[in-house]
């Protein structure tokens, strides 16, 4: 074995405590690293298999242009023909209004829900949405997950999945948005129609055998048709599929041909998915078969490829990759700090041992070799023993929140080598400085002293150069103008600049508070007043440094609780929804007509979304966004729609939507690129590109977010972020869309929002509708939702700190160990042992101070980079808050980590006795 290794493992080998903190200090980062990114990889994964579930495993997609519309049966055969085709699958998709069955346990007296409860026949109704398949084709190109039983094969079967099965039973299901089942024609079961035993249970009981209600393979259901839903078709359910991961809508499967007749569409399909043989490009393949389209046939069939529909959405994937990368370069920079400062002050205790081996012929580069094989070996421990509790504890995560994240853990490759090679490179780097300082170790003046006094000039060098990275910050994020020029200046040199700068300055931070405050906590602790403000003074950088691997979770947190108060107060609260919604996949007139003749609707306005290709939003070559086209009939729309206009009015607005060409731009567009009124909008939809003129700028009515809310699960390929509002005729002139896809609604004042939702589902039940909400319910709801996600947030920041508090022991034990002989020596003359306790503790509140200052400094500067990123890239402007409760969390966390990390070694050295103290020397 070669000296410089059998030094490193005897240095390690020597302090096992100190060792096992540092490994430990890696672990947990690695840890950390793993647990995130492997959640993010299971997350991604799943959003991918909900894309293949949408997509399919095909090449080419030939289908109607637009949402809802169908083409004819012969471009199932028409596609096959084709030269370089293997397979062609037709698809037809349609509303699946449904009925079930069930016995529930409801209370005796409605007025008291808490009462007494009896059993009672309740017929469901779900709409659902239906998909026709060809089973033997539908296994190649979109495979089910099928979980029971098997998929349908003919008339008068129906496989289910999951969630539809919940909301059958009469249960709202673990996923979905504000819809559910319509429970209605509740039949008493009386005590002597059958032995029941106890005829009345209580709330808890029937809460429980309510829960134990089913509906699967063999129930028989009933398909609804006709005028006012008379007309009943029955179903046999022959298979269970799992539900779409992270949720969505009910979904039904059906035999194609089945389907399309139930719904009166026969000799008509959604779509073909076509597979290509080896070898044929999808890209020349797709452009071909366009070319051969007839005029007509041009406006009412769409060829694409695939990759078309998922580029962006892979694209987006991957860059959130590339964002868990420089989050795991910071995290394991702080851990390298750690690392450092830990071998740094090993180096500094072991000069005349380090002056020996240099005296007896040792070399500078086996003493440098030594230092990097510790931190190798630190590096090495740390990822063997993190990387697998991370990704076990994100699965076990996963098992305990099944029914939020149903996504399922899926474990990949890039997880693990990025918190593998993490850790061991964070080791080696923080090696590398102690490395250089043993490679100088003169031996004379090694041997002639052994601590020297840290010089000013080091402080004011560590001032400086901590200045200087805060400044090229603040110049990389403040002074360019558009949003890709701050993004990758920020993560390439201001990010790391930031960082590396308030962790230097992290020394002259300990110094001026142990100046300031140091009297005043040795006063409180009972320490001779000059005691513990010369303990920090001999060893400023060890203290400093530590402090600045202790500010990083602080930073983070007070950074996401800014940046999220913001965004809760500014974005979400800045949306003035209408009153109610109702959505469909293709809703009708009959659907608007019923709704307006409910007496506590004041008046409707139908909408169409279609997602639109622009540029105006993300960075080139990272990230692609949609924006949501939303379609209306201005004058209703401008009558329910609270509109605040920032540029133009209603007024001048209105006559240009009327004539066409038109668009009002929701503000985000005026504040990332400067788009307003007079300036032209360019789109694209399908392969053509669309120009409109810009007649109004306004804050957005959150239309676009109230769609992705009912369809969560089902719009991943979109991408669409921010809206652009014109009439329906452009959308059905220049896209050929004419489909409606939500209704809002204004309700009369005096009428109360639960009601009216639930009379809303249960009237236009018949007409297809999917869901149904209120604005305020679905404003709330999102509130709640990005609430819980600043809490996991917060979460990972306090494990940052729990990352950080192992060098806070590190720093206190090799403290003591460098002092035990003058410890010795102050309890030998008399000092009491609880004065040892008491310097520990006061050493750990000067670095719980220091690290709440940089982290809190950190964090507000990160907040307002964030800020400026977000109002160039996606069109954001937000206002920093100062977040009390994060603070108070955040301060907090600082304290009691920092304290409790520091007890164990000071609890230690109150116990142990003056002889064995003064035996150090």
């Amino acid at each position: 074995m070669r000296p410089g290794w059998r030094l490193a493992i005897r240095n390690l080998l020597a302090r096992p405590k100190r060792s096992a903190l540092l490994v430990s200090a890696v672990a947990l980062s690695a840890l950390l690293i793993a647990a995130v990114s492997t959640a993010m990889a299971s997350i991604q994964g799943s959003l991918s298999d909900r894309i293949l579930a949408q997509i399919g495993d095909s090449d080419i997609i030939v289908q109607g242009r637009g949402s809802g519309l169908t083409i004819d049966a012969s471009w199932a055969e028409r596609a096959a023909s084709w030269e370089g085709v293997e397979a062609a699958v037709a698809s037809y998709e349609h509303a699946l209004p449904l009925r079930a069955s069930v016995e529930l346990w409801r209370p005796v007296d409605k007025a008291d829900p808490e009462g007494p409860h009896r059993e009672r026949s309740v017929q469901t109704l779900v709409n659902a949405i239906g998909t026709g398949i060809d089973p033997a084709g539908e296994v190649q190109i979109r495979p089910l997950d099928v979980l029971e039983g098997r998929l349908p094969t003919g008339p008068g079967e129906i496989v289910i999945d999951e969630l539809l099965g919940e909301r059958l039973a009469g249960r709202q299901g673990a996923a979905g948005a504000l819809g559910g089942a319509i429970q209605q024609r509740e039949v008493l079961i009386g005590a002597g129609e059958r032995d029941l035993g106890t005829a009345d249970v209580s709330a808890t009981e029937a809460a429980t055998r309510n829960e134990r209600v089913s509906v699967g393979i063999g129930t028989q259901i009933e398909y609804l048709s006709g005028f006012l839903m008379r007309k009943e078709t029955p179903l046999e359910i022959v298979g269970i599929v799992a539900s779409p991961p992270l949720g969505g809508r009910p979904l039904a499967f059906m035999e194609r041909r089945a389907l399309a007749a139930l719904a009166g569409d026969a000799g008509q399909i959604s779509a073909v998915d076509i597979v290509l043989k080896p070898g044929v490009d999808p890209a020349a393949f797709a452009e071909a078969r366009r070319a051969e389209l007839s005029e007509a046939e041009r406006l009412d069939v769409l060829i694409q490829t695939t990759a078309k529909v998922t580029s962006g959405f892979e694209k987006n994937m991957s860059s959130g990759r590339i964002g868990m990368v420089f989050a795991s370069a910071l995290a394991f920079l702080a851990a390298s700090f750690i690392i450092m400062t830990g071998l740094t002050v090993d180096v500094a205790e072991r000069q005349r041992d380090l002056a020996v081996l240099r005296c007896v012929g040792g070399k500078r580069s086996q003493l440098a070799v030594s230092q990097l094989a510790v931190g190798l070996m630190i590096g090495g421990i740390g990822a063997v023993i993190g990387t697998p509790l991370g990704i076990a504890a994100c699965g076990m995560l996963f098992w305990i929140f099944d029914d939020v994240l149903q996504s399922g853990l899926k474990i990949e490759t890039w997880p693990i080598v990025l918190a593998a090679v993490g850790a061991v490179i964070s080791g080696v780097f923080g090696a590398a400085w102690p490395a250089w300082k043993a490679s100088r170790t003169s031996p004379l003046r090694a041997m002639a002293s052994q601590s020297r006094p840290t010089g000013s000039r080091a402080i004011v060098a560590a001032t400086i150069a901590g200045a200087v990275g805060l400044v090229i910050q603040l110049l990389v994020v403040g002074v360019p103008d558009t949003g890709p020029t701050i993004f990758w200046g920020y993560v390439s040199l201001g990010l790391p600049a930031m960082f590396i700068g308030y962790f230097v300055l992290g020394v002259p931070t300990v110094l001026l508070i142990v100046k300031l405050l140091g009297p005043l906590i040795g006063a409180a602790l009972g320490l001779p007043r000059r005691l513990l403000p010369r303990t920090v003074e001999q060893t400023p950088f060890r203290f400093g440094f530590t402090a600045g691997a202790m500010m990083g979770g602080l930073a983070l947190m007070v950074s996401i609780w800014a940046h999220g108060g913001s965004v809760l107060r500014d974005f979400l609260g800045g949306f003035e929804f209408p009153d109610a919604f109702v959505s469909g996949a293709a809703l009708t007139p009959e659907a608007q007509e019923k709704l307006d003749s409910l007496d506590f609707v004041t008046g409707t306005c139908a909408i169409t979304l279609v997602p639109v290709e622009n540029t105006t939003f993300g960075v080139e070559g990272l990230t692609t966004y949609k924006s949501t086209f939303i379609a209306f009939e201005p004058e209703p729309f401008f009558e329910l729609a609270e509109l605040t206009w920032v540029q133009g009015s209603r007024e001048t607005a209105l006559p240009r939507l009327l004539e066409g060409g038109a668009v009002i731009v929701a503000r985000e567009f005026l504040i990332a690129k400067g788009l307003g009124v007079g300036d032209t909008f360019t789109c694209k939809y399908l392969e053509t590109e669309h120009e409109f003129e810009i007649v109004g700028v306004v804050t957005s009515p959150g239309l676009d977010v109230v769609s992705q809310f009912f369809n969560i699960g089902e719009e991943y390929t979109q991408q669409a972020i921010h809206a652009v509002f014109g009439s329906r005729d452009d959308m059905k002139g220049r896209f050929g869309v004419d489909t409606i896809n939500l209704i809002q609604a204004e309700l009369a004042d005096d009428v109360d929002d639960e009601y009216a939702v639930e009379t809303i589902r249960r009237e236009l039940f018949p007409y297809g509708i999917l869901d149904a909400g209120s604005g305020r319910a679905i404003q709330q709801e999102l509130m709640t939702v990005f609430g819980g996600a600043l809490g996991a947030f917060s979460v990972v920041a306090v494990c940052a700190m729990v990352v950080a508090c192992f060098g806070v022991a590190n720093l206190i034990v090799a403290g003591i160990d460098a002092r035990r002989f003058e410890f010795g020596v102050l309890r030998a003359v008399g000092g009491p042992s609880g004065v040892l306790l008491r310097l520990v503790i006061g050493e750990a509140i000067v670095i719980a101070i220091a690290a709440i200052a940089l982290g809190t400094a950190m964090g507000f500067q990160g907040a307002w980079a964030g800020r400026r990123m977000y109002r160039f890239l996606i069109g954001i402007d937000l206002q920093l808050l100062i977040p009390f409760e994060g603070l108070a969390i955040g301060w907090s966390a600082v304290a009691v980590i920092t304290l409790l990390a520091a007890l164990p070694a000071g609890l230690a050295v109150m116990r142990t006795g003056p002889r064995e103290l003064l035996a150090t020397r």
